[in-house]
């Protein structure tokens, strides 16, 4: 299907919880995606204790054996990629997220475009936050 009304080269995803877990899996996969936002999702596979951060819906069967959310992450460079997360989400440890943002943010850097990825914080819990991505959206689509 052709859409002449959409600019191929100007597409952003976002999403937020599983919405979030969808755009990470897609931007990692479709070239196109100039932009992804995955909100209150990008964390690690487990907790430190075993414990599944995810449900059900989110997990793709295998994933721990390909690699984690860093390598997810990893495979959007050099593309624009920002993990957004509310500082009190219950279901995703600050911890855990900042050191999964830590590890693709090595990536971005070994890739040569350290400033094409971020981790903001929203001021409460597990939702959505657009006032924070449409700074990186545009400097993604310029």
């Amino acid at each position: 299907v052709k859409l002449p009304q959409v600019d191929k080269n100007r597409i952003v995803m976002t999403g937020n919880s599983g919405g979030g877990v969808l755009t990470a899996y897609m931007a990692a996969i479709d070239q196109r995606i100039r932009v992804a936002i995955p909100s209150c999702s990008f964390t690690s596979v487990t907790s430190s204790e075993g414990f599944i951060f995810h449900c059900d819906c989110c997990l793709v069967p295998g994933l721990r054996n390909w690699g984690g959310w860093a390598d997810l992450g990893g495979l959007v460079a050099p593309r624009h990629l920002l993990i957004v997360h509310g500082v009190s989400d219950g279901l995703h440890r600050r911890a855990a997220v900042e050191k999964t943002a830590a590890a693709v943010s090595r990536i971005f850097k070994a890739a040569g475009v350290p400033n094409q990825m971020a981790l903001k914080w929203g001021d409460a819990g597990h939702r959505f936050y657009p006032e924070l991505m449409w700074s990186f959206i545009e400097a993604g689509l310029k």
